[in-house]
């Protein structure tokens, strides 16, 4: 709303119909803009572009920008409180977006931890701020009992960041990680009873369902001639109802994103009716067609087994994109992804080695061969790990054995050595194949083999030498190795 980083002749927020507006990066008019602030105290700035966009700039500290937010947002609300009248307050908060600057006294100690360490850093500290807002409003009486918070997000997670669970996929992508996002809704004075702390995992409805049903809580008028794409979901948001929304919901990718973290090609547009999910290609082909209730993780394609409703779902997506403005993403679908920064495929390690974010291993789609010399002492713990406990990959031991660990989607895979190791000296080569396959020799001879039965995925979280530092992709019985690596080579093919 009111531009978009590249748009500089949008309208005005405040032409839109709100009474004040104070905006990031993106959007036109009075901003707040980032500082940044490293644990050596070098101060720096991004988006200084942003200040095209229209002024007066206000520049603070981005781990502190939603405590500016929220210091417009409360003066409002006591206005309003004061004259008597309803008030609506959109307050977008950007902490989460990437990239991510956590408060500087905790900036080291997360970055250590790689990308998902700086991730959750912001998020505690946006938490923080928001605690003054919340305080607000629940300590006064006339407001606790008349106001409704809604907390949600405009996406899935981003890649090495967020985490979706079961979900495939992350931001950008069509799959449920990333277009699906959770929902809090808090109200005392108006939510039913019987559903305060409960959690409703039934209905579906979209961010677009929200204008018409807060209208109606408002006891709003829309504009007259008015037609609004979203549905009246009032009485499930207060609890009072699991009715999800009647009409299909619609999704098309962003231009640019035909190829990204790694899944090549991605789906152009997807529907959703019911329980069931389609996607496909801006013409039609390629189609995926899932039942999301029995298949959130959208694991097993059916539309060979459903050809009428993959029939009717495609003529009805192609009529609702061929109705939108149409975008640049069919010519822009046709360039390649941007390769990662790392495109190494042989790294030399030692203990202690951390790679994190662009410099870590680029696994995904990849077979990986860890060649390792190390003097246990008698002791357990990680050799080397990638990822965590969704996607990635460990060499470790675990009472005395060696153990080298595949986690996809969750699922832990193992092969375990039938020996504990002896003393002194033990060369490993451990393999892990492009389909899955695991192998471990030691000291030249088998000691075990399993099949985890997938394609390696890229990790979000990093990689780490003698220890895990993170989620753990393994089950261990200790992270640090306290013993001894002399030598750790790591190959991609």
């Amino acid at each position: 709303m009111g531009g978009q980083r590249d748009v500089d002749e949008a309208p005005a927020i405040s032409e839109y119909g709100f009474d004040a507006s104070l905006t990031n990066f993106e959007g036109m008019g009075a901003k707040l803009l980032p500082l940044t602030k490293t644990g050596d105290g070098k101060v720096g700035r991004i988006w200084a572009d942003a200040v095209r966009l229209g002024e007066p700039v206000t520049w603070m500290q981005r781990s502190e920008i939603t405590s500016g937010f929220i210091d417009a947002a409360i003066p409002f609300m006591e206005k309003a409180e004061a004259a008597n009248q309803p008030f609506y307050i959109n307050l977008w908060p950007d902490d989460v977006h990437s990239p991510f600057w956590p408060p500087f006294e905790e900036y080291d100690v997360a970055k250590s931890k790689g990308k998902r360490g700086l991730y959750l850093a912001v998020l505690e500290a946006m938490d923080r701020q928001f605690s003054r807002l919340f305080s607000h409003i629940r300590d006064n009486p006339k407001l606790r009992d008349n106001t409704l918070v809604l907390v949600c997000s405009d996406n899935g997670c981003e890649l090495g960041a967020g985490q979706a669970g079961p979900l495939k996929g992350y931001k950008t992508h069509l799959f449920e990680g990333g277009i699906r996002s959770p929902l809090v809704v808090w109200g005392p004075g108006l939510i039913a009873e019987d559903a305060v702390g409960t959690r409703n995992t039934s209905s579906v409805f979209s961010a677009i369902d929200l204008t018409p049903s807060i209208l109606r809580l408002a006891k709003a008028e829309a504009p007259e001639g008015t037609l609004y794409d979203g549905e009246d979901v009032l009485e499930t948001l207060l609890g009072r109802s699991t009715a999800g929304r009647k009409a299909e919901i619609y999704f098309r990718r962003p231009p640019d994103r035909k190829n990204f973290y790694g899944c090549d090609p991605l789906p152009d547009l997807a529907v959703r009716q019911g329980p069931w999910k389609l996607l496909c290609d801006y013409d039609g082909s390629r189609t995926q067609l899932y039942n999301l209730e029995s298949d959130p993780g959208e694991k097993n394609n059916l539309a060979a087994d459903e050809p009428e409703l993959v029939s009717s779902l495609t003529a009805k997506l192609m009529e609702w994109n061929q109705s939108m403005p149409q975008d640049n993403g069919l010519a822009l679908g046709t360039q390649p992804e941007k390769k990662p920064r790392n495109s190494k495929k042989n790294f030399r390690l030692q203990q202690g080695d951390d790679l994190s974010g662009p410099n870590a291993p680029q696994c995904g789609g990849k077979s990986v061969t860890i060649t390792a010399s190390f003097n246990s002492k008698g002791e357990d713990g990680v050799i080397v790990a990638q990822g965590g406990d969704k996607q990635g990959y460990a060499l470790y031991i675990r009472k005395g054995k060696l153990v080298l660990g595949v986690r996809d989607n969750w699922k832990l895979t193992e092969a375990v050595a039938g020996e504990t190791l002896n003393a002194g000296l033990t060369q490993v080569t451990a393999t892990i194949s492009a389909n899955g396959k695991m192998q471990l020799l030691v000291n030249e001879k088998i000691a075990a083999t399993a099949d985890a039965k997938c394609v390696l995925a890229q990790p979000g979280d990093g990689l780490q030498v003698g220890d895990d530092k993170i989620k753990p992709v393994g089950d261990y019985t200790t992270k640090t190795f306290s013993g001894s690596i002399s030598e750790l080579r790591l190959q991609l093919e």
